[in-house]
């Protein structure tokens, strides 16, 4: 929910984008919500048909395939955070992807890549949990989002 929660605010504060949120507790509006199995053909056309029962052009949707939180304290871990997702704007009309995004980390030491060294400073040198490294992550895939695809003509 910390992935959803933080993608719900970033995208609400989008003038252009004008959003639905079906809740999750809604047993009524679980298709299209839950984790669709099978190939991405499969997953496209659910997310369609979802975005039809909608009455919406596109659909965002979030793929979690990791969220491990940190194992230790801000100064020492004994397993860093990580977070892996992808971000999908789909098309109802066409089932093509509009704008997409993915994200992958698991935090490590400078010592083992000196090239983060700027990540390593913002971070103030300190281990930090999954949810800010998702919080951060979402963050620059948003700010992506509104430059690469707020903005464009859309079809009527």
């Amino acid at each position: 929910m910390v992935i959803t929660d933080k993608l719900k605010k970033l995208l609400d504060r989008i003038e252009p984008v004008e959003l639905i949120f079906i809740p999750r507790q809604d047993p009524e509006h679980l298709v299209g919500i839950e984790p669709v199995a099978g190939q991405r053909v499969q997953r496209i056309a659910a997310v369609q048909e979802f975005g039809r029962q909608q009455k919406a052009d596109s659909v965002f949707c979030a793929y979690v395939y990791a969220f491990r939180e940190r194992v230790g304290s801000a100064y020492g871990v004994d397993l860093p955070a990580m977070v892996i997702f992808e971000l999908n704007l789909v098309s109802v009309a066409t089932g093509s992807i509009l704008w997409q995004a993915h994200y992958s980390e698991t935090q490590k030491p400078l010592s083992e890549n000196a090239f983060q060294i700027g990540k390593f400073f913002k971070r103030k040198g300190r281990w930090i949990t999954a949810e800010e490294m998702a919080d951060e992550a979402l963050e620059k895939c948003i700010r992506s989002f509104e430059s690469d695809y707020v903005g464009l003509p859309r079809s009527q």
